[in-house]
């Protein structure tokens, strides 16, 4: 049975990166057969976040319909109870399956979705994306954050002219994959038809105050509209975080019951893990020795830091480097000699990743999670390589001009994302087979545990 057969509804949603951040941690889906919707942003500012956010969204739908299926009917006890405790075993299952991984520790994300049935619907949220319903032009918002504020502890020492220090921090006290037993809250609510439900990140909520989102939300009747102004005005409120909304338009309930949850799906396959993560091995080699060396040769007076290069580079691109003019800001011009098309460091790293392109292709047909689909964790790894390429092109880009003054490490910076973005990519691999596995199921093939960074040699050492 479709979600829409049960309800009338329009759904659109829209996910921007924002203005100040490398790549988007936010994530959603919208699972219309089965009437279940799901916002969740990553916590950390790091690419396990991303990957947090992604998994949480596609594994709820799984796990709620399994317990679904195990509980055999769908009152609203029932129902209520068995949405807290999914919510329960995804987030315990998140820190579980990243115990030993040590690019994935504190990956977790704040969850906010709905289960709408005829004209009933849940709400769950864990931490501080929101829900907001706008009901005959008044908004009121559905959630309470799961925040604590509190003021950070004065500190000595000098600023940079024109910058003050924060004297807040919000604490998250619940969400995805803490250390302690997640509380989630599950509320009941009823529609009306010409309900308008909005789910969000803070990314939307922190520059959008309440009262010009009941603006936007009733001046758009378009919901594609509406989602992309509310977009549009978090991006003029200084986009300061990832951006994601969706909007479900209620127009009226249908008969019929909650669809039958699928089956359980089949244990995992051997596929494509051990080509991925060798090619990923090479990659993280190749950055790891590029951010290794700018960070070294940054923190050198000026005598040292050429000795540094020339015994990092050989002669050769030593030459290239030096013909740069270095001396404002070596770090910086050790990144442009490296990155020169022509340079051995550059052509050992294209191949590597050029032998990122079958594994990445044949991820569909790869069977890496006991609990997600082989076309789910496909679209993870993807999404996280395609905000890595874009890494990949701004560093490139900044390595063609001069450094701005004599600090700056933004190619550091650039670097060191890509480097943690290849070892999330590999930390996931180890990940999926674990997460969430029924004891009964075997475990899903694994990376080959029997290589060592020792087996790989950097690009330039090729």
């Amino acid at each position: 049975m479709q979600a829409a057969e049960r309800a009338l509804l329009t759904v659109r949603s829209l996910s921007d990166v924002g203005l100040r951040r490398l790549a988007n941690e936010d994530a959603y889906v919208n699972d219309d057969r089965f009437g279940m919707y799901v916002v969740c942003d990553g916590i950390g500012g790091q690419p396990s976040g991303e990957a947090a956010s992604q998994t949480v969204v596609h594994a709820l739908p799984h796990v709620l319909k399994r317990r679904l299926r195990e509980a055999g009917h769908a009152d609203d006890a029932t129902l209520r109870r068995v949405i807290e405790e999914s919510l329960i075993e995804v987030s315990a299952g998140l820190r579980a399956a990243t115990k030993g991984i040590d690019i994935l520790q504190g990956m977790g994300a704040t969850a906010v979705g709905l289960l709408i049935d005829r004209s009933r619907a849940f709400l769950f949220h864990a931490g501080d994306s929101r829900a907001y319903r706008l009901r005959d032009g008044h908004l009121d918002r559905l959630t309470a954050d799961h925040v604590r504020t509190y003021n950070r502890p004065t500190r000595r020492g000098p600023i940079k002219p024109g910058t003050t220090r924060p004297t807040q921090r919000r604490l998250l006290y619940e969400f995805m994959g803490m250390g302690s037993r997640l509380d989630p809250a599950v509320t009941g609510l009823h529609l009306e038809p010409g309900d308008r439900l909005l789910l969000c990140t803070d990314g939307v909520c922190d520059p959008v105050p309440d009262d010009r989102l009941a603006q936007l939300l009733a001046q758009h009747q378009d919901p594609a509209d509406a989602v992309r102004a509310i977009v549009e005005a978090a991006n003029a409120g200084g986009g300061p975080d990832n951006i994601t909304a969706t909007l479900i338009d209620y127009h009226a309930p249908r008969g019929g019951p909650l669809p039958d949850p699928p089956p359980t799906p089949e244990p995992p396959t051997k596929g494509v893990a051990v080509t991925l993560d060798h090619a990923l091995r090479d990659l993280e080699d190749d950055l790891g020795w590029l951010h290794e060396g700018a960070v070294a040769i940054g923190h050198k007076p000026l005598d040292d830091a050429f000795e540094e290069v020339s015994s990092r580079l050989g002669p050769a691109a030593y030459h290239r480097f030096v013909q740069l003019d270095p001396a404002a800001n070596p770090a910086h011009v050790f990144h442009q000699a490296c990155t020169s098309i022509d340079g051995l460091w550059r052509r050992g790293y294209q191949l590597h990743l050029d032998a990122m392109t079958t594994p990445m292709r044949e991820l569909d047909a790869a069977r890496l999670s006991p609990v997600l689909t082989a076309r789910e964790t496909a679209a993870i790894f993807r999404s996280l390589w395609h905000d890595w390429r874009h890494v990949e092109a701004r560093y490139y880009a900044t390595s063609q001009r001069p450094a701005n003054d004599s600090e700056e490490r933004s190619l550091d910076v650039l670097v060191h994302h890509m480097l943690q973005s290849v070892r999330t990519l590999r930390g996931l691999l180890l990940f999926y087979p674990r997460f969430l596995r029924h004891p009964d199921l075997p475990p899903a093939p694994q990376p080959d545990p029997g290589l060592d960074d020792t087996d790989i040699a950097p690009a330039l050492r090729a």
